[in-house]
């Protein structure tokens, strides 16, 4: 969510779609976001059907992301670019070939009642461990639904919570990498699977590239730990708010029409209708836009910029991510 700089508009005329003959080490690409965000390619890597790009401007300024070989196709680069010899953009092609395939889990119902009451148990646990170690958290509920300033109280009590149950670490490398990219590496692909595997959302998505998705911190259990953790932390919470749903605004755009979300196991969402008004205003760059508002249950609510020090680090946009619902139209 990234405010548009005009100075960059005139920018586009010089541009066309960027293929995988662009690739080339050094390259400058331009994402196709209102802003045109610059990025430079580091690196392909063939093996894993991925290239490295560093971004080169605005407030993610240096972050480094792992992006599947297709995706090239979301940029854009200047008409006169260099580009690859024909051998080496064939070992990219392959490397597409082999990788750029799609499976399917569903989301089993008796699975998910199963989850849904071990996410209770935790939740119970949490609340009382809560009650017993900060007995003071703010339980205002105006503080959280104004987007205006994270709660350290808050925050120190999730990071608490989060070194009991031994995933303090997992979980500020994913609410990192949600923040810069979500669809950057794998991190959150391999959340997105086990969160099917838990029956709480379908994975509709591309295999797995990197054999070190599921390995070490990252193996399935330390994930299914996490989910869990998080799902139950934020009930407890927003229960303690007295928040059984959460007031939120949605922005979208495109170069087509608009379309109902797309299953990417999350949704991003903001308590602010100033950061709303910011990104629709963005968003008139492209064909359509719009900013919707719902209210959304609280058992659909991940994280958010409230408790989560990543979130607000960068961008200031009071930020919540939700658990995708694919029978939701709008959020």
């Amino acid at each position: 969510m990234m405010e548009y700089s005009e100075h960059q508009g005139g920018l586009e005329a010089t541009l066309t779609d960027a293929q995988l003959m662009h690739l080339v080490p050094g390259q400058t690409l331009y994402l196709r976001d209102p802003r045109n965000t610059p990025v430079t390619v580091r690196s392909c890597a063939p093996a894993t059907g991925a290239f490295v790009v560093c971004v080169s401007a605005f407030e993610d300024t240096g972050a480094e992301w792992v992006l599947p070989l297709w995706d090239v196709t979301k940029f854009r680069v200047g008409k006169d670019a260099q580009q690859l010899q024909t051998h080496e953009t064939n070992i990219l092609a392959r490397s597409v070939a082999e990788f750029d395939r799609t499976i399917q889990i569903p989301a089993d119902p008796d699975m998910q009642r199963a989850t849904g009451l071990e996410i209770s148990g935790r939740q119970n646990d949490i609340a009382a461990a809560l009650d017993q170690n900060f007995p003071d958290l703010p339980a205002n509920v105006t503080a959280f639904t104004s987007g205006k300033k994270p709660c350290d109280q808050w925050g120190a009590a999730l990071q608490s919570i989060l070194i009991t149950r031994g995933v303090l670490d997992l979980d500020r490398e994913f609410a990192r990498q949600y923040a810069s990219n979500p669809h950057a590496g794998e991190i959150i692909k391999g959340h997105r699977i086990v969160l099917a595997e838990l029956g709480l959302v379908p994975y509709q998505g591309h295999i797995v590239r990197d054999p070190a998705t599921f390995e070490g911190p990252w193996a399935k259990p330390h994930r299914r730990n996490h989910i869990l953790t998080r799902l139950a932390f934020m009930r407890a919470m927003l229960s303690k708010l007295g928040l059984p749903e959460v007031p939120l605004y949605r922005t979208v755009y495109s170069d087509t029409e608009l379309r109902q979300p797309e299953n990417r196991g999350f949704v991003s969402s903001t308590l602010c209708r100033e950061v709303a008004a910011t990104l629709l205003a963005s968003g008139q760059k492209k064909q359509v836009s719009a900013t919707f508002w719902q209210r959304v249950d609280m058992d659909r609510v991940f994280m958010s910029y409230f408790e989560t020090p990543q979130l607000s680090q960068r961008y200031q946009e009071a930020e919540v991510i939700l658990l995708f619902d694919e029978a939701n139209t709008v959020f």
